[in-house]
């Protein structure tokens, strides 16, 4: 992520990194300095990205750019393994928000637009790969269409008892305004209409 990041930008800092991955995750995982620098360091040594020290305001900037091998090692961590690796935090965070009922509630929306993790029905399967991990990614798609389903059961029965609900007193208010209906009474000089 942090690469593809880099890759996106003509020259970044460490802290434009942070607040973008930050605004990403939408509070869902807030990225720190403690972890982002660390990371940044590792892939510099590893010449995936490199480091451009300039001074601006009388203080040290670093800017980071990625390096033909970074791009590589970039492509070829999509193509082998981000999606397992996001669909395995996807799978740790449903199991962190399910722990709290009334968090969970707070942020289905939310999750269901996780950044960076395709929706099950955007996920393309290919139905030639017989393979045990095609398989577990099947079943999960499968599961998370399940749950989504009962969520949206849950809130469809609750919409439709509040129709009824507002219905019953829509009714109620109709009647007793019928009931204390009164005539009245015009009066034209001579005559009462």
């Amino acid at each position: 992520m942090v690469l593809s990041i880099i890759k996106s930008s003509t020259g970044i800092t460490g802290y434009e990194i942070i607040q973008r991955i930050n605004r990403n995750f939408k509070g869902l995982w807030r990225g720190s300095a403690g972890t982002i620098y660390p990371l940044l360091n590792k892939l510099a040594k590893n010449d995936f990205a490199k480091i451009e020290e300039t001074t601006e305001n009388n203080r040290l900037k670093k800017i980071y750019y990625i390096t033909e091998k970074g791009v590589n090692e970039l492509s070829s961590a999509l193509k082998n393994n981000f999606r397992l690796s996001i669909n395995s935090l996807g799978d740790f965070l449903q199991t962190i928000i399910k722990a709290i009922p009334r968090f969970e509630e707070n942020v289905s929306n939310a999750f269901c637009c996780f950044p960076f993790h395709d929706s099950p029905m955007d996920e393309k399967i290919d139905i030639d790969d017989i393979s045990k991990m095609n398989i577990e990614r099947i079943k999960s798609i499968i599961n998370r269409l399940k749950i989504s389903k009962e969520k949206h059961e849950k809130r469809l029965e609750r919409i439709n008892n509040n129709l009824e609900r507002y219905n019953s007193l829509l009714k109620k208010v109709k009647e007793e305004r019928k009931l204390r209906k009164r005539p009245l009474e015009i009066y034209d000089d001579d005559y009462v209409i």
